[in-house]
């Protein structure tokens, strides 16, 4: 198993836990602005579920899925509908979607493996879709407590979906970590928008 999937197992009560009372309604407002009316949400490594269950309580209609399995089970049990079990490059479905939220979840694929990564994502969002995605800001790559990270900022993400024909960066910024004590770790956070069908 990989090793950050084997952390998310051994730890997914305390992950959920430190995790799922977070205030993100800054960035859910960017997000959900873009998108037209209440539609569809892909939730891309969906930890505690914490997004999903906000974005259902919206009236939106959401699909969410993670890699680790103990995290899809208190996710299920967060959210109150089936969480997949699913890594980025094995999801599929024959749905499409209007929205795609990774919030701190693509931060785990290796920086070799971003552009193919997203393009397969990418693959279910609707043209003139919405594609959120953040990572912890830096150039590097870093490995905490056995998890890989894969740090970004606008010229390395630049880099990374340059190939993607069908990805535009609407805007990207930088927020503060907002679990207590973290206020001074920055996130790089970016809005895709699906130009035309792959």
């Amino acid at each position: 198993m990989d090793p950050t999937l084997q952390y998310y197992q051994h730890h997914a009560a305390e992950f959920v836990g430190g995790t799922q009372s977070v205030d993100m309604n800054e960035l859910y407002n960017q997000f959900l602005a873009k998108l037209s009316g209440t539609g569809s949400i892909l939730d891309i490594g969906c930890g505690s579920g914490r997004d999903a269950l906000h974005f259902t309580q919206l009236g939106y209609d959401v699909m969410a899925f993670d890699g680790s399995e103990a995290i899809v089970k208190l996710a299920s049990q967060q959210t109150k509908f089936p969480v997949l079990h699913a890594t980025f490059t094995d999801f599929t479905t024959e749905r499409c979607f209007d929205g795609m939220w990774a919030c701190a979840s693509l931060l785990h694929v290796p920086l070799e493996q971003q552009t193919a990564t997203i393009t397969h994502l990418a693959s279910f969002l609707k043209p003139n879709g919405i594609f959120y995605a953040s990572y912890k800001l830096g150039q590097t790559e870093s490995h905490k407590a056995g998890r890989y990270f894969c740090n970004m900022d606008a010229e390395s993400f630049e880099q990374v979906i340059k190939t993607i024909p069908d990805l535009t960066i609407m805007e990207h910024w930088i927020t503060g970590d907002q679990r207590p004590g973290r206020a001074s770790e920055q996130w790089f956070n970016v809005l895709l928008r699906k130009t035309h069908a792959a």
